[in-house]
């Protein structure tokens, strides 16, 4: 029987460039601590739990290191966010050492196929994602499409994606610029980007061309140095989800993401009262609008221990068993949190959120959705007109 006080690990992307992924994730597990120990008293359990908490540096060395910290001392029950390529380089070690990893926003396809293992994501994975986007880029009239691309792996699979599906809908991606994540600048790749689509507008008009930015943090610089260009800033922009709700564009590229329409699909969280609830708090806590990766953060923390509480036991390999049969009878603040074979989420859509400026402020705001079960695409506004 548990008894005690029980410590969690937690890696997060508390520092770098996806910092504010990280303090998402940080500020949904907080709460769920302080839900799950109340839980915990309330329901005659007698254990609570705690958090202890190690920063990757938002880099795949990052997470080896802090997740190896973590088993040394003893903690092999873990959660946190993390990209795909962390999650790829951490994979191996969760294995051999048999340490549970719960994930909130990982969902590249990286680490997809590896059947029965110690890693779970509670993000759709970009197979679903990826799908969404040439879904909406058609049904917004885009039919040519050029694509800025950063130098990870993650992201070259989100362009082998995109384009496969939006041939298989019948649209045309142009061209593909890539670019180093590393570089302070990319005024040399906006330029040819420029050349291309200017040309592209002339031969098919505006409103059937877009740009996929699949990057991270560093795509708010070339969004910035596209503002100089009057025919990338006259048509529209869509980019990955790590990219939904980031006040990092906000800050940085503001004006120009509101200029020519933002649009960012974003894994989209069923909208129960329990989800309503979490909502406000995280709002409160964080001083404007949570993002999914926060509603996420919150069921893992609790999937992983309701796992506890079934097996009466912090053994990993106990409760890594369990922990998909809690999944599939969990509804959870983002919903039904049921896991395919490969311990990814199995079902999920995708709110599409935009930049838009209003009396002198910059903000995000819900434009549109995509349904992966009909496979839809539908925009509450005009894509095709910035504002």
């Amino acid at each position: 029987m548990l008894s005690g006080e029980i410590t969690i690990g937690e890696i997060e992307l508390l520092t770098g460039t996806e910092s504010y992924l990280g303090m998402l994730g940080s500020a949904g597990t907080k709460l769920a601590a302080q839900d799950i120990n109340q839980f915990l008293q309330a329901s005659g359990q007698h254990f609570t739990i705690r958090l202890e908490t190690e920063d990757t540096m938002s880099t795949p060395e990052g997470a080896l290191e802090k997740i190896q910290a973590l088993h040394a001392r003893g903690l092999d029950l873990t959660v946190g966010t993390g990209t795909t390529t962390q999650m790829a380089n951490i994979l191996g070690y969760l294995n051999s050492n048999k340490i549970v990893h719960i994930n909130a926003v990982s969902n590249g396809p990286g680490v997809i196929g590896r059947g029965n293992s110690f890693l779970f994501r509670t993000t759709p994975t970009d197979v679903v994602n990826m799908r969404g986007h040439a879904v909406l880029l058609l049904a917004a009239g885009v039919t040519h499409v050029f694509i800025f691309q950063g130098n990870q792996p993650v992201l070259e699979d989100g362009t082998t994606l995109v384009t496969k599906n939006f041939h298989e809908l019948g649209g045309t991606v142009e061209a593909v610029i890539k670019y180093d994540m590393a570089a302070k600048e990319f005024s040399g790749e906006v330029r040819r980007m420029n050349d291309l689509v200017t040309a592209a507008i002339q031969k098919y008009g505006k409103e059937h061309i877009a740009i996929d930015l699949m990057g991270f943090a560093e795509g708010a610089l070339i969004l910035k140095a596209a503002a100089e260009y009057p025919a990338l800033m006259s048509i529209l922009w869509i980019s990955n989800d790590s990219n939904s709700q980031s006040t990092i564009y906000l800050e940085q590229a503001g004006e120009a993401a509101a200029k020519v329409l933002f649009a960012c699909p974003g894994f989209g969280v069923t909208k129960s009262a329990k989800y309503t609830d979490l909502a406000a708090r995280l709002e409160e806590m964080l001083g404007s609008y949570p993002g999914s990766g926060a509603i996420t953060a919150y069921d893992d923390l609790w999937i992983l221990v309701l796992a506890m509480i079934a097996t009466q036991s912090s053994n990993p390999e106990m409760v890594q068993k369990a922990i998909p049969s809690v999944a599939a009878n969990y509804f959870g603040a983002s919903g039904w949190t049921s896991l395919n074979a490969d311990g990814d989420r199995a079902y999920g859509d995708f709110d599409v959120w935009g930049v838009f400026k209003k009396d002198g402020k910059i903000y995000w705001e819900m434009i549109g959705v995509y349904v992966a079960s009909s496979d839809t695409g539908t925009w509450w506004i005009s894509p095709l007109l910035p504002p």
